[in-house]
Formats: structure tokens, sequence, C-alpha cells
């Protein structure tokens, strides 16, 4: 009978160690190829071609994607129309003594959230801020979270205003509500 070893018919059957000794050369002539980078070039070649700075410096890193600060703003945010009356109700009442009062505090907290969401989202964008470690995601609820803490003051002061000041008998109370305006709206 006759068996096929290397590279001819041959009387001498292929054993175990053949394979192995083959499985071992192939295995050490990758590790070398990998470990020096012999024979190749292809690396350099590719950097090159793909406008890398130089040999070694391929940058695999997933790009992280922009926040759209416009469609969150407008999906969780105040309003644009209750952002012009929360600002104008805020610089109405910044004198004493309404300063000191729970409905100028919310307006002012509110713009200050809606202020931060802005100055972040953007910081992101153009990455003047550091992910921190985070993940786009978590950035993401970050920014959520800021916009629905800006939306919960604002509702706090509408609250706030259109029932806690109605029934007051307090005069500042009473200047609050005129300085809101009639139906919710701020007097600018």
């Amino acid at each position: 009978m006759i068996t096929f070893t290397w590279f001819a018919p041959s009387a001498a059957p292929l054993v175990w160690w053949h394979v192995a000794g083959w499985y071992a050369a192939v295995a050490w002539g990758a590790f070398i190829l990998g470990l020096f980078g012999v024979g190749g070039g292809a690396e350099a070649a590719m950097a090159k071609r793909n406008g890398v700075a130089g040999y070694g410096t391929l940058n695999c890193t997933k790009p992280t994607p922009k926040h759209m600060c416009a469609a969150l703003m407008k999906a969780k945010g105040i309003p644009a129309a209750s952002q012009a009356k929360l600002a104008a109700f805020e610089k109405a009442t910044a004198a004493a003594p309404l300063a000191d009062t729970m409905a100028h505090v919310l307006a002012e907290l509110a713009i200050s959230y809606n202020a931060g969401f802005e100055a972040r989202c953007a910081g992101l964008n153009n990455k003047s801020i550091s992910q921190g470690g985070r993940d786009y995601s978590a950035q993401e609820a970050g920014l959520v979270s800021m916009l629905s803490t800006a939306s919960s003051l604002y509702a706090g002061l509408v609250n706030n205003i259109e029932n806690a000041c109605k029934v007051s008998a307090d005069p500042l109370a009473a200047q609050l509500r005129k300085l809101w305006g009639p139906g919710g709206r701020a007097v600018e």
C-alpha cells in the first residue's frame, strides 16, 4: 500500500509527529513575524494610504457621535416661548425684596440649568469638556437629567405662582402674580 507523506508517495506512513512538527514551525514563524514585523511594511503602507501620522499609529477607536443639543432641548427642555417668559420674569424679580422669593429662586435655577445644559452639550461636542471615561449614553443621560431638572423647576415656578400665590394675602405674592401676567405669561 502507498501512503502520501510531505511531497511524494512513499512507503513510510505520515505519523503524528510530522503534523505536530509542521504546526510548531508555522506557529513559531507566525510568532516571529508578529513580534518583529519581519517581511512586512503593510501597516506602514496602510498608515500612509489612510493619512495616519506614522508607523504604528493607527487609531481604531470608535468615533463618538455628536450630541443633538437642539433636538434634546426641544424634546426634553423648557419650550422656547416659555424660556423667554422665564427670562423676563427672572429679570423683573431680580431686585429686592422679590429676589428673596421662592418664585425668583426657581426661575433663576431653571435658567441656570438650561445654561448649564447648553454649555455642557456644546463642550462635549467640541471636546472642550472631557468625557471622563463615560460613554456616549451616560453623557446623554446626564444632559437629559439637566433638562429634566430645568423643566421641573419651571413647573414648580408655574405651580407656585398660579396656585400658592393666588391664595396668599401677602403683598409680594400679588406683585409676583402681576409680574407673571395674565394667563401665565410674564410681563416683559
